[in-house]
């Protein structure tokens, strides 16, 4: 006598949709942008330590006592009256970066450090959209909505 249950027919309508937006991916996201994010900045502080040179003013690592400060410090920024110590604007961030600058590559590092979750919120944001999930996109929206927000109204140094 056989005693295992029947077997039930899978029909398509059978199988769970999904439930959010595409997990692998958001973790794909997630990963590459910490890897990339972690390359750039070792790539920049390599250069750094290699070179002993910022690409920037006054940012040599290996300065004799005569010559510009050994480090940065950001009072000195406040009192420079135009010199560029680091990048900080996106534009000097990108030439700065295809210039093979180490300040810059490494200032672009954590741009895409930053960026990762952001894009990673977005991404989730619209599979929720495919999903007609309406309460999590709303969610998403608000809290991109915050971080563009506080991107844009936010100012360096206080």
């Amino acid at each position: 006598m056989d005693y295992s249950p029947p077997l039930k027919k899978v029909t398509p309508k059978s199988i769970p949709a999904p439930t959010g937006p595409n997990r692998s991916l958001l973790s794909l996201v997630l990963r590459g942008g910490v890897i990339v994010s972690a390359a750039l900045i070792v790539l920049g502080l390599g250069l750094f330590l290699i070179t002993g040179q910022s690409g920037y003013a006054a940012g040599n690592l290996y300065a004799t006592a005569g010559g510009s400060q050994p480090y940065i410090t950001f009072h000195d920024i406040e009192n420079s009256a135009g010199t560029v110590y680091f990048p900080t604007g996106p534009g000097e961030i990108w030439q700065g970066s295809l210039a093979f600058k180490p300040f810059a590559l490494i200032m672009l590092g954590l741009v895409v450090l930053i960026a990762t979750p952001v894009l990673n919120l977005i991404l989730a944001g619209w599979g929720f959209i495919q999903q007609k999930n309406w309460a999590f996109s709303l969610i998403c929206l608000v809290v991109v909505s915050i971080l563009a927000l506080s991107f844009f109204l936010g100012k360096a140094g206080g």
